[in-house]
């Protein structure tokens, strides 16, 4: 079974449809020879790609309410290019959810949500300037209602 069909399989077993979840994100299952930068590297992990395209599954869900990355140790990558790497992974799976929020609010479906990928490049084209998020956008938590009812 796939990285993506395994993710699928675990959406359906959550009842992702009906439920928020939190996606924790242990860089540990990424192959070592392709990221090492993490206490606990092990060979068979899965490669880059696999992971993103796993990610994005989750990604586009509506009911995701936040994604946990663990595991990075920036000891290990003294020239950085792991962070690169790993931002760089978050960034296209962010810009599918991106893209699938986008393409709802519009009322049309979403490319990202039908294909299963996307580069930040093709999020990032003919998309109104009102429309883009930046960093502090996903950084700064929802006002909650003090009162709730």
């Amino acid at each position: 079974m796939g990285a993506a069909a395994a993710a699928h399989l675990a959406l359906e077993r959550v009842h992702a449809p009906k439920n928020e979840f939190v996606l924790h994100f242990d860089v540990d299952t990424i192959s070592s020879r392709e990221f090492g930068a993490t206490d606990f590297p092990g060979e068979g992990g899965l490669s880059l790609n696999e992971v993103r395209d796993a990610l994005r599954v989750f990604a586009v869900q509506p009911n995701l309410a936040a994604i946990v990355v663990a595991g990075y140790n920036p000891e290990l990558d003294p020239d950085g290019e792991a962070a690169r790497r790993l931002v760089d992974l978050l960034v296209d799976v962010l810009a599918a959810r991106l893209e699938t929020v986008s393409g709802e609010a519009a009322g049309g479906t979403s490319a990202a949500a039908d294909s299963g990928s996307t580069s930040s490049a093709d999020v990032s084209r003919g998309e109104p300037e009102s429309s883009k998020h930046t960093v502090r956008d996903v950084q700064e938590s929802p006002e909650r209602d003090p009162n709730p009812s």
